[in-house]
């Protein structure tokens, strides 16, 4: 199996700084404690990040102006639905008219669907307080109650 590795550009949410308390560097010491490498594009290279651009451009064009939503639970249950639909069923003609799961499994043959098929997480509930969020009950039906 390949190795993962993060490339982002380099702002300052990932390459955090180098200040000698070293605060804020904690994107990559969490790459790396996940034994991946992290890879910053050069500066000034927008393109090379070209395909993060065109997803979002793309799904505020094919989703998020299109979609109302009624509450949380019902953002989050049509966001992995529209995820999984961009990941596995929908082509990009950019790729070939291939969709990221034949890429992907192009490449990496014995990659399980899995992979394509993770939820998005919201974000802020990630934190000290989102034990206590069950009386909510505002998570997705694949969304691991707490995050391990």
């Amino acid at each position: 199996m390949c190795k993962l590795r993060f490339q982002t550009d380099n702002g300052s949410e990932f390459i955090g700084c180098f200040r000698d308390d070293k605060t804020r560097d904690g994107f990559e010491k969490t790459v790396g404690g996940f034994g991946s490498d992290h890879k910053r594009i050069p500066s000034g290279a927008w393109s090379y990040n070209s395909d993060v651009e065109t997803v979002h451009s793309t799904i505020e064009l094919e989703f998020f102006d299109l979609e109302n939503f009624e509450n949380v639970r019902d953002f989050h249950q049509r966001t992995a639905s529209y995820q999984a639909y961009y990941n596995i069923v929908r082509e990009n003609s950019n790729k070939g008219f291939k969709s990221p799961w034949q890429i992907i499994k192009e490449i990496e043959p014995q990659m399980d669907i899995e992979l394509v098929r993770l939820p998005p997480i919201m974000l802020d509930w990630v934190g000290p307080d989102y034990i206590t969020r069950d009386e909510l009950d505002l998570r997705g039906y694949d969304v691991p109650w707490f995050p391990f």
